[in-house]
């Protein structure tokens, strides 16, 4: 996505390694900031009665 203009994005260190190294892409050290965005989760609607789905689902935000 980044190499077609949509965006930013994190990249695994041999990527951006390899990436920069070609001069494809730029990369910024962010080790020091703060990161924070809204995160959701989505399934089918007709899953929402699903109750390994729900323990999932619950897991997920006593987890997070």
């Amino acid at each position: 996505m980044v190499m077609q203009n949509l965006g930013v994005s994190m990249l695994p260190e041999r990527v951006v390694r390899d990436e920069t190294k070609a001069g494809s892409l730029v990369a910024h050290d962010i080790a020091q900031g703060k990161l924070t965005r809204p995160t959701l989760i989505a399934y089918p609607k007709h899953k929402q009665t699903d109750k390994e789905l729900l323990r999932f689902v619950n897991w997920l935000v006593e987890s997070y």
